[in-house]
């Protein structure tokens, strides 16, 4: 594995790294966080990519000569399916760095910012305000910048569907 010399500490270079994300129903965030992030690839609940699929562009990747690759994964139903495909990717290639993260809940941490501070007293009162009001089994959002309430159930049954212009943007910007 090659190693690149910086004047602070030695990055091991070549690896293949798999990242957890949540959305076990959804890739919203998966997709989000492929192109934040600046990942090579995205599994998707939405799109059926197998195993081989990812094989064969791990393949392109080193065909490629590229340093590393970053590949989110929408968790599946159990959560850890990255770690199973991880396992089968050094299986075949041996001889690649594979790694493994699960992020899970741990990603929604981070210091919040004024703006979602102000967001989540907003919403809070409004719950509040509405529970007072007699409203149950709702929820509470922003929706065309207005408070709006839903219903549990609908928010529940409600899906949101995949963007195909930013998942053409995670392969665009993977070059």
């Amino acid at each position: 594995m090659p190693l690149i010399r910086s004047g602070i500490r030695q990055i091991r270079t070549g690896g293949f790294f798999f990242v957890e994300v949540m959305g076990r129903d959804s890739g919203y965030i998966a997709l989000r966080s492929a192109i934040g992030g600046g990942a090579e690839a995205v599994i998707l609940p939405e799109k059926n990519i197998s195993t081989r699929d990812i094989i064969n562009y791990i393949r392109e990747d080193i065909r490629r000569e590229k340093t590393f690759s970053i590949i989110i994964v929408a968790e599946k139903d159990p959560p850890g399916s990255s770690v199973r495909m991880a396992e089968v990717v050094r299986e075949t290639l041996p001889d690649k760095d594979i790694r493994v993260t699960i992020l899970g809940h741990i990603q929604r941490g981070g210091a919040p910012s004024g703006m979602d501070r102000i967001l989540a007293s907003t919403l809070g009162l409004a719950a509040v305000e509405a529970l007072m009001d007699g409203h149950k089994d709702k929820m509470v959002g922003i929706i065309n910048n207005e408070l709006d309430f839903t219903t549990l159930k609908e928010s529940f049954s409600k899906t949101k569907p995949l963007n195909r212009d930013l998942l053409r943007l995670v392969k665009i910007l993977s070059i």
